[in-house]
């Protein structure tokens, strides 16, 4: 980027697009203060040469004049009155505006406040949920290996029965074998 250093101070090209229209303007306002310097010079020869007018007619249409100003004045006194009831007409519109906004951000607030309290409940809840499934899967499990203990105990238990049993029988039948096999003619 092209950059200009004059006195020590550098100029970017950002800068020089400000200091271009300055220049322009403290340009223009040079010219304008010549062309001024030659119209006062124009004009100081015109005063000097200058012969009052007959101002007769200037002073009736002054007064003519005067006359449009009072009904101008008298005009203006009661539009102002109009726009003095406008602006106390706004300004109620705008506090009611400012009520309405504060009392729809109070609203908002409350709202805010009655969501965070639902999620938090939510959470609550959910929390509670988790937990009692975790106890119910718990005690299902305890149930199953209770029930799964008394069915091994039960099964055990028949075995035991089942082994005394046939025990006696095989007991009862080899003594009745012996007896038979002892005495042949017994039978």
């Amino acid at each position: 980027m092209a950059e200009i250093e004059y006195g020590g101070i550098k100029l970017g090209g950002s800068k020089l697009l400000l200091i271009i229209p300055l220049v322009t303007t403290l340009g223009g306002g040079l010219w304008a203060g010549f062309e001024f310097y030659k119209d006062y010079t124009d004009m100081k020869e015109q005063i000097q040469s200058y012969v009052a007018p007959d101002l007769s007619e200037f002073d009736k249409n002054l007064a003519v004049l005067h006359e449009d100003m009072k009904i101008v004045k008298e005009t203006v006194v009661v539009f102002k009155e109009e726009i003095l009831i406008i602006r106390d007409g706004l300004t109620e519109q705008v506090d009611y505006m400012r009520d309405t906004k504060h009392d729809l951000r109070e609203d908002l607030v409350r709202m805010e406040k009655i969501l965070d309290k639902v999620e938090n409940d939510i959470d609550k809840v959910e929390d509670d949920s988790q937990a009692l499934m975790d106890r119910t899967k718990s005690d299902a499990r305890s149930m199953i290996d209770d029930a799964n203990n008394r069915f091994n105990d039960k099964v055990s238990g028949m075995e035991g029965y089942v082994k005394r049993e046939l025990g006696y029988l095989e007991k009862n039948m080899n003594e009745k074998l012996t007896k038979a096999l002892d005495n042949p003619l017994a039978n």
